[in-house]
């Protein structure tokens, strides 16, 4: 997610594809995207639209944020050693098992494809992407299991967004 950029980004038809260079299987992956995550992409452009990074480093803004940035950002949240960032993968794994959700799309999302699966004869292609999609949260809003029933903090603790550290008064180029 550190190193995604804008056009990556199909937001009309709610995708998110992942060129082959940046997965460990070295294979192209499409993320259908729920209606929160385009939510949250719509606040994010505002802020770095003007980069090809959604989330530009803090020098020339052509790199992405360091390795460490989602880490640091859960400790701010108060989440030291207790989460980390890869640690969200298990936590939708197991929450969508247990809600019942076809393992084959669960597997699928998270890039996990078995040897020999219909996924695999495909080379991982955008097959069924659509049944994929509707399966875990684009239409079903599945994603609100995760957003909707968190515990909610007494005192929120919320990470600063400083928008003078990105030049929001340059047009964001429109997303295709």
């Amino acid at each position: 997610l550190r190193a995604a950029t804008w056009s990556e980004f199909d937001l009309p038809n709610a995708l998110w594809t992942i060129p082959a260079e940046r997965m460990k299987r070295g294979r192209e992956h499409v993320v259908p995207l729920p209606r929160q995550a385009l939510a949250l992409l719509d606040e994010l452009r505002p802020l770095t639209g003007a980069y090809q990074l959604l989330f530009p480093g803090r020098g020339r803004g052509d790199k992405p944020r360091s390795d460490t940035v989602f880490l640091m950002a859960l400790r701010r949240l108060g989440y030291e050693g207790r989460q980390t960032g890869h640690g969200f993968r298990h936590i939708a794994s197991t929450t969508l098992n247990e809600h019942g959700f076809d393992e084959n799309h669960i597997e699928a999302q998270l890039s996990h494809v078995k040897e020999g699966s219909a996924v695999d004869r495909d080379g991982g292609c955008a097959a069924g992407i659509e049944n994929r999609g509707k399966a875990l949260g684009t239409e079903s809003g599945v994603a609100s299991l995760f957003l909707d029933d968190r515990p909610r903090p007494s005192r929120p603790r919320a990470v600063k967004i400083s928008k003078t550290r990105y030049p929001v008064n340059r047009k964001a180029a429109p997303l295709k």
